[in-house]
Order: structure tokens, then C-alpha cells, then sequence
């Protein structure tokens, strides 16, 4: 990405978890076919996310999205503004968004949140769709939220991540061929682990454990006296 911005998009709390999330499925295809979202953004990911801490569902969406700038309306802020006139800017673009976002969702105000992505965006974006302690700690029924999340697609990308998940699935596959092991010449499969940590370098597993044996062998003949 070359922008990557932040967004969370809510929808009101609801008692009744049959259908709360295919509406807000429904709402969040909507809202990229408006002008706003069509024109500003180049692609992105969702991810779906549900809570609860007694006041009923909470339906919401994480998107990270490449956008330079979520307005039609309001002026970019320059580098030149005063914070001041920055405030006001950001202040104007966050208010219509959340005026598309309730539009789309047909309620009369809806809260959102935009911020420039940081660090740990992507993990926030794909952290899950519902913590366990919710479902430990909920006073209410957990069984139909998880019939709700069955076949539902809570995780896609779009723009320009449409597809991107196929690819990276085709590249760990092939990270997985077998190849003869340097060391016994047998055939041995690679770990995908050892390969990302070192820039994709095929290590097998017959060499790994190897190397462990080794290893603890070495541990055992310098602090086994001592045990």
C-alpha cells in the first residue's frame, strides 16, 4: 500500500444476533459502491469482528485500506496549514464519513474511526471475529452468534488485494516442494517457518532435527553433571 489508512466502521448493539452480521455484510458492500469509497480508495482488506459486554451484539468492521485522502468534499490538509486548520479539516472529513456510513446503514448517526495505519494495523485488522472470553463471559446464548459466523466470509480483500490471498497461498505451496536434502540426498519437505526467517531459504526437516539432536546432545554432555 501506499497509503495505508485505519478504519473502523460500526452499526448499532442488537439483542438478536440472527442477521446482525449479514447486515452489516450487506451495508459494507454498499458502502464501496458509493462515490466516496469508489473514487478514494484503491483496495484494501476487511475483516468482520463481533463483541459483547452486556449491552447486546456489537457489530463492526476493521478495513485497511490505500487511501490517500477519505473525502470528496473537504480539501486534503497541507503541510503549510496550521494544526488549527488541520484539526478542522480532519474534524470535516471524519463527519462525512460517518454521515456516508449511516446513510448506508440507514441510521440516523453511526461512529467511526479513521487514523493513519500503524505498525500493527494488518494484525489489528486480522486479529479474529470474536474473542473466546466473549463467548466464556456472555450472559446471553453464544450458539446462534456462531451459527451467524458459519459460512459467512469475514475476511476478504478487494481493489487491489482482490485475489492477493490465492497468491500468497501459491507461494507458501510451492515453499513446500520436496527437494533432496543436501547433507543424505533423500527427499525431504521444507519449513516454511526456518524459510520466511531466513529470506526464504530451504532448510529441510530431516536437517533440522538434526541439528536439534545435536544441540541437545551437546547441552546434556556440558550440564549433565550438574543435573
Amino acid at each position: 500500500m501506499t497509503h495505508p489508512l485505519a478504519v473502523t466502521l460500526t452499526q448499532q448493539n442488537t439483542l438478536l444476533a440472527a442477521g446482525c452480521l449479514r447486515q452489516l455484510r450487506k451495508a459494507l458492500g454498499k458502502f464501496r459502491r458509493t462515490k466516496l469509497f469508489a473514487t478514494r480508495v484503491k483496495g484494501g482488506v476487511l475483516s468482520i469482528e463481533v463483541t459483547n459486554t452486556g449491552h447486546g451484539w456489537h457489530p463492526h468492521c476493521h478495513l485497511l485500506l490505500d487511501a490517500r485522502w477519505l473525502s470528496l468534499t473537504v480539501r486534503e490538509p497541507r503541510r503549510s496549514d496550521d494544526k488549527a486548520t488541520q484539526r478542522k479539516l480532519l474534524r470535516a472529513a471524519h463527519e462525512e464519513l460517518s454521515a456516508t456510513w449511516a446513510a448506508t446503514l440507514q441510521q440516523a448517526e453511526a461512529v467511526v474511526w479513521v487514523e493513519r495505519a500503524w505498525g500493527k494495523a494488518m494484525i489489528e485488522t486480522l486479529k479474529y471475529a470474536v474473542k473466546p472470553s466473549t463467548l466464556l463471559e456472555c450472559d446471553e446464548p453464544v450458539a446462534p452468534i456462531i451459527r451467524e459466523m458459519h459460512r459467512l466470509q469475514l475476511v476478504n480483500g478487494f481493489g487491489t488485494f482482490y485475489g492477493v490471498g490465492k497468491k500468497i497461498a501459491a507461494e507458501l505451496e510451492a515453499l513446500h516442494e520436496a527437494q533432496p536434502c543436501k547433507s543424505c540426498g533423500e527427499a525431504a519437505g521444507w519449513s516454511t517457518e526456518e524459510s520466511i526467517d531466513r529470506g526464504f531459504s530451504k532448510v529441510s526437516f530431516r536437517a533440522r532435527a538434526t541439528i536439534n539432536a545435536e544441540r541437545s546432545r551437546a547441552f546434556n554432555e556440558t550440564f549433565g553433571a550438574y543435573t
